[in-house]
């Protein structure tokens, strides 16, 4: 039994001194372990600041093809429309020729029944009319070229109403245009217009009917001499006093 307790004791002491040497073995590893992990942690660092430069000098790369591209604005062969355009081009001349040709020719009509209907109200002095594409009117009055802008306000309605008369007229004769046969005068005698001109403005406006009996005119204002003795008692609708028209 004592041998065995000394036996004992002796493995106890080794196994201690192993133990001790273990604790050492195991102290010194746990400092390799951090010194490789900061290691590893400083390399990591170094090497995502390189992938970033690497990715940033890609980008960069990158941008400046794209730059370089722009700058040079190539055109490839299935980009390259100029064939269709010089088609488009040809095509907007033609077009713009033929429009200019009937419309010229319009116009001039329109122009021509444009001084005969003014002459009709009371425009006697006005000898040519010319409307544009753009709507100008120029004029020759007395001899003098004059324009639209330049006439007084009475002119101006009754050129106005010529106008419109005109290309009505002569868009009927040509079965062309879509007016819908409606023209409305609100108060012609406010316009500086005399009497007399007032006469001559409804007398024509009444001889609209003999070449455009579906045409309808109405004329709002005082009542007056020109729009009795031209305006049938049963188209008028008049009120007297303090009464109401409607």
């Amino acid at each position: 039994m004592q041998e065995r307790v000394a036996a004992s004791g002796a493995a106890v002491a080794h196994a201690s001194a192993n133990t001790k040497k273990a604790e050492n073995e195991l102290a010194a590893l746990r400092g390799k372990v951090d010194l490789l992990q900061s290691r590893l942690e400083s390399a990591s660092k170094t090497l995502g600041s390189a992938v970033r430069r690497q990715e940033a000098a890609i980008a960069v790369a990158a941008l400046e093809g794209r730059l370089e591209e722009a700058s040079m604005n190539p055109v490839s062969q299935a980009d390259d429309r100029s064939g269709e355009l010089k088609i488009l081009s040809a095509v907007v001349v033609e077009t713009e020729a033929r429009v200019k040709a009937v419309r010229d020719g319009l116009l001039t009509d329109v122009s021509e029944r444009l001084v005969e209907y003014a002459k009709a109200f009371g425009m006697q002095n006005l000898s040519e009319a010319s409307l544009k594409g753009n709507a100008a009117l120029s004029l020759v009055k007395g001899g003098v070229p004059t324009s639209y802008s330049k006439v007084t306000e009475g002119e101006k309605l009754r050129l106005k109403v010529a106008a419109v008369l005109a290309m009505i007229e002569i868009a009927e004769a040509r079965g062309i245009g879509r007016h819908p046969g409606l023209l409305l005068i609100d108060s012609p005698a406010a316009q500086e217009v005399s009497p007399v001109d007032v006469d001559h403005l409804i007398a024509g406006l009444q001889e609209v009917f003999t070449k455009l009996p579906h045409f309808q005119v109405f004329v709002a204002g005082i009542s007056s001499k020109a729009i009795t003795d031209h305006i049938p008692a049963a188209n008028r609708r008049e009120v007297a006093g303090n009464a109401f028209l409607w």
